[in-house]
């Protein structure tokens, strides 16, 4: 699921559109369990010299710049990440863990955003995964990995961790395909 996500984004990304509203309400299964990334209501195409300014999204999903953008810059597809983030951690906590980002008003989520907090991340989730996560909440934007470089690091995941997945799982398709 996360490497579906990662790779619609990439796509995304690469024809300079932002999606700005990224959250688990917008993804989709079909009959082969692949997801799919849905409502475009609220993406914004840019170029290489423009950017985004509207405060657009959903807190809890919201990357910090959306809200304070850097005047008079705006925001980029980083934006894109901080959300991805979330789903990741979405993905991995599966309701066990509170978000603690949801549910706050908009001056309390900056300011939590802002001081670095962040939804728990279980203990039992691997180092690899959890720093895919970190990454991608990162405060800075220019710090936050693109998508292409999400794509292949959780392409390298899959198969350096390929065995352990097939005796957890099954046979399940892993494939990078």
């Amino acid at each position: 699921m996360a490497l579906d996500v990662a790779r619609g984004m990439e796509y995304l990304h690469a024809q300079n559109i932002i999606h700005r509203d990224l959250k688990s309400h917008n993804l989709l299964l079909d009959e082969e369990f692949r997801v799919k990334v849905t409502d475009f209501g609220t993406a914004k195409h840019v170029d290489r010299l423009t950017s985004a300014m509207t405060e657009i999204g959903t807190l809890g999903y919201m990357a910090p710049e959306v809200i304070e953008p850097p005047q008079p810059y705006g925001y980029d597809s980083k934006v894109d990440v901080f959300s991805y983030g979330v789903l990741l951690w979405e993905m991995y906590s599966r309701g066990k863990e509170e978000n603690t980002l949801k549910g706050l008003g908009l001056g309390n989520y900056v300011k939590q955003v802002r001081q670095g907090i962040r939804p728990t991340i279980p203990k039992d989730c691997p180092d690899e995964f959890r720093n895919l996560i970190n990454s991608c909440w990162e405060y800075e934007p220019k710090t936050r990995p693109t998508f292409a470089q999400i794509v292949k690091y959780l392409q390298y995941i899959i198969h350096t961790h390929k065995e352990e997945f097939k005796k957890a799982y099954g046979n399940t398709n892993f494939s990078q395909d």
